[in-house]
């Protein structure tokens, strides 16, 4: 209290900018050791920015050669976008396939054959044959109704419906923000406090009136009520002034925006999306063939996401009994999987036999002592101490004598299964896989932990020096058949 101020001291907390809102704040005001929390929170922030931003920075800007900034919130955010980046130009399409019958009003489908020899064969073996339906089984389930925004949550559904960037949908709702016509952008929370609940409710009506949802139920605002998870700034919600406002007046950008803001409100308040799952099971010349669909019961809050909501729901099936039979006729499907791997590494306790490339290792090292060399110069220039000069020149020295040692050494490149104790080393010519990203893709394979950082280094030299023996193409390991077959296998003394 630098002011010295004896007299109580009340805080004014407003989320939106509408009259009401702030006189109801004005009327409600707590004291501020209600908001010590919030302060203690913040001041804890600010420390560990200090601590990782500032301690980080210099550590790896001293260690890399350049200026790098380090942020408690930028470099791990950086790091999972990369990751994340590395996945997707990883991505590897395997085909596989099935054996679909047209049963006339359905299609029931064979479970995934890799081999498309075997397809063909269970194709011409049930063309024209009969199928029985061995099992009918419905299940009711439902899809509860989406949460409020938040300001990364409306961010990311404007990108995904017109292509905004998060700045522009962020400027469009904060020019909304100060007309008035929608609560504070910048939040984190997806709930309304309960002190909300019939302004919410009466927005919700005026909502209704103004973009024409023609909804069919009572807002159920209690959904969207929980006090416990508005930590400082409630979710966004239009607000009142909508009712007064030449809504038709608005720029492209922020009417989109105000639109998706009022369509959550209305989802979020309306009953749960509730449907009939349906699997049916049919039996052909001994082998299993099924088929799935769902029937709509209640649209429930679907009724009003169309416009945003673009999934396709599976078809509806016919009315099916067991026992029943269909002449069908069989075709052959070709299908893609998802999966980011084709192989699995087993055994991984061995790749220490592997060697790392010579090169690599003499690359290493006299960029190590490139680094102290100018270390030296600099604490000599400024006159630094002489311990620390000693010190650094003792390090010099043990690093040049490995460097010497490893130039006159005669590696042997050989590579053989014994050696790695893998049972097949396989190339794919198809994706060519390089440099980083060849551990990248092993490091995230069962077997490898990303906790221990000195492992993950090992491994990545590792990578690389096989990467270089393949002409770049990449490596695989794998103790069994992988998913996908291999165009080339690598053959090893």
């Amino acid at each position: 209290n630098m002011a010295r101020c004896r007299k109580p001291v009340k805080r004014l907390w407003v989320s939106s900018l509408e009259e009401s809102a702030i006189r109801k704040a004005l009327s409600i005001m707590k004291t501020m050791s209600a908001y010590d929390n919030l302060f203690n929170a913040g001041y804890a922030r600010a420390r560990a920015d200090w601590l990782v931003g500032m301690n980080g920075s210099r550590l790896f800007s001293v260690r890399y050669g350049g200026k790098l900034n380090i942020g408690r919130v930028q470099t791990p955010t950086l790091a999972m976008i990369v990751q994340r980046d590395a996945e997707v130009n990883g991505f590897i399409k395997q085909k596989y396939y099935t054996s679909d019958l047209n049963c006339g009003g359905f299609i029931l489908s064979s479970a995934r054959i890799d081999d498309e020899n075997a397809a063909d064969t269970l194709v011409s073996a049930c063309d024209g044959s009969t199928v029985t339906i061995s099992s009918v089984k419905r299940e009711v389930k439902t899809d509860k109704a989406p949460k409020l925004y938040d300001l990364t949550t409306l961010q990311r559904e404007a990108n995904k419906g017109f292509g905004y960037t998060a700045q522009q949908t962020l400027d469009y709702t904060q020019s909304l923000y100060e007309g008035k016509l929608v609560t504070y952008p910048r939040t984190d929370s997806q709930y309304l406090s309960d002190d909300m609940a019939q302004t919410a409710l009466d927005v919700a009506k005026l909502c209704d009136t103004y973009f024409g949802f023609g909804i069919f139920h009572t807002p159920d605002i209690a959904k969207v009520i929980n006090n416990s998870k508005v930590s400082g700034h409630h979710a966004i919600i239009p607000t009142s002034g909508i009712s007064t406002a030449d809504l038709s007046s608005l720029p492209t950008g922020e009417k989109n925006i105000l639109t998706l803001i009022a369509t959550k409100l209305i989802c979020a308040t309306a009953p749960a999306h509730k449907y009939e799952a349906v699997k049916l099971t049919g039996i052909c010349n001994g082998t299993e063939f099924t088929a799935t669909g769902r029937t709509i019961l209640d649209m429930g809050w679907k009724a009003y996401a169309k416009q945003t909501d673009k999934k396709n729901d599976e078809k509806s099936l016919p009315a099916v009994s067991e026992g029943q039979t269909f002449i069908v006729t069989a075709s052959k499907g070709e299908h893609f999987a998802t999966g980011n791997y084709d192989a699995v590494i087993i055994g991984h306790s061995q790749l220490g036999k592997i060697p790392v490339s010579m090169e690599r290792q003499v690359m290493t090292i006299q960029t190590q002592i490139d680094d102290i060399l100018r270390g030296i110069e600099e604490l000599k220039k400024s006159e630094g101490s002489k311990f620390q000069i000693k010190a650094m020149e003792r390090t010099r020295k043990s690093l040049q004598k490995q460097l010497d040692k490893l130039e006159k050494a005669n590696q042997d490149d050989t590579l053989t299964f014994e050696q790695l104790g893998i049972d097949r080393l396989f190339v794919d010519e198809a994706h060519e896989f390089k440099n980083l990203f060849v551990a990248t893709k092993l490091q995230n394979v069962a077997g490898i932990s990303n906790s221990a950082s000195q492992k993950a280094l090992d491994l990545f030299l590792k990578c690389r020096y096989l990467d270089e023996k393949t002409g770049g193409k990449g490596v695989i390991f794998a103790t069994g058949t992988p998913n996908a077959t291999p165009s080339q296998l690598l053959q090893t003394a």
